[in-house]
């Protein structure tokens, strides 16, 4: 794995030096069959992505629990996705189920089913590197930029799949219309948390969400999450409310703000990838004798819900994201 990365790190940068056997042979290598894109990078081999993206997976909060799609051919993707806005008389977007007796005719019910569309957007990444540390040791450069560029996916993936604006990025759970805001207490005051808050929240998530679902909490939020103790539980380095694990990042909002603590089943969030291009130049940096690494994923994610769910026999909607609003 690790000399087909180094082999591949080796080319762009004599492609990107203005060797034209390199740039050839990246565009024509059978595992390189998109060539340049519009940026100039040169798509990533199959075993490569998934190594860079393993590092990833392993930083990420979002990615690892959400559902991960690959999109092979054009920029757009249609996720086809059931309807469901209520059960009060029908479940999973229409789907009608009844007892009945033997022959005794059915009533029939179309469910309704509607699309998800996931745009590729595109993040684009660059780190430098001097030269030295590249003629020296192409080991060192595999390793540092596999590790960079998949830390780097991880952060600014879960960024914006939390607070996305869905305008040349994901759409974040804080902005989709699906997620419920809780409100605040009466007389609560600003920047607290209160144990209402985090019942109240709790009874929002949709009861199928609740064996997936973790807590997304700035750290900010931890010496008030740590005075109510009565509904703590520490199960080894973990952190755990209501007996679900608490995750401390700083992708979420400062205490007091919308977004200081959520609540998130993410096997309702879908994301879509189309591979990982990388390119180098020795040009931005030519006086500090670095090359210039750039890597472009493009890439799209949103919740699968357009909006909330009212259950059975209740009028208090549900969501697989629930967060706390602000005070």
């Amino acid at each position: 794995m690790g000399k087909i990365f180094r082999d591949f790190l080796l080319e762009v940068k004599a492609a990107g030096e203005g060797s034209q056997k390199s740039i050839e042979h990246l565009k024509t290598t059978g595992h390189l069959e998109e060539g340049q894109d519009s940026l100039g990078g040169f798509t990533v081999p199959d075993e490569v992505y998934g190594d860079v993206m393993a590092v990833s997976v392993e930083e990420s909060i979002v990615r690892p629990r959400a559902q991960v799609l690959t999109l092979k051919k054009g920029d757009t993707l249609k996720v086809p996705t059931l309807v469901d806005t209520s059960h009060s008389s029908s479940v999973f977007g229409g789907i009608t189920c009844v007892w009945t007796a033997e022959a005794v005719e059915k009533t029939e019910k179309n469910p309704a089913v509607g699309q998800i569309g996931l745009w590729l957007n595109k993040l684009v990444g660059w780190v430098y590197v001097s030269d030295e540390l590249m003629d020296d040791s192409a080991i060192g450069i595999e390793t540092f930029l596999r590790k960079a560029f998949g830390q780097a996916i991880a952060y600014y993936g879960d960024h914006a799949y939390i607070n996305g604006t869905g305008v040349s990025q994901p759409l974040g759970i804080l902005n989709a219309p699906g997620t419920i805001s809780v409100a605040k207490e009466s007389g609560q005051a600003a920047d607290t948390l209160q144990i209402e808050n985090i019942f109240k929240m709790a009874s929002r998530l949709l009861p199928q969400s609740h064996k997936k679902a973790i807590w997304l909490a700035n750290s900010d939020t931890l010496p008030q999450l740590g005075g109510l103790t009565a509904n703590m539980r520490y199960i080894g380095p973990g952190f755990y409310v209501l007996g679900k694990e608490v995750i401390w990042t700083e992708k979420c909002q400062t205490l007091g703000d919308k977004g200081d603590i959520i609540l998130a089943d993410f096997s309702k969030y879908v994301i879509v990838d189309k591979g990982l291009q990388v390119d180098s130049s020795p040009d931005y940096s030519f006086n500090t004798d670095e090359t210039c690494w750039r890597f472009v994923l493009r890439t799209d994610g949103q919740p699968i819900l357009a909006s909330a769910i009212t259950p059975d026999n209740s009028t208090t909607t549900m969501s697989p994201f629930v967060t706390l609003a602000a005070r």
